[in-house]
């Protein structure tokens, strides 16, 4: 079985900083969030 990439999650959030908190990030990385409209059909 392959080696799965490592996930770095600052890497991938650090951009979020200035639209929201470190602290605000914090809490969202524990939070399930939806997102609607995003699937391309309208």
């Amino acid at each position: 079985m392959a080696d799965q990439p490592h996930f770095d999650y600052h890497q991938a959030f650090s951009r979020n900083i200035g639209w929201v908190t470190e602290a605000e990030q914090a809490l969202l990385r524990h939070k399930r969030v939806a997102i609607a409209g995003l699937g391309g059909v309208g």
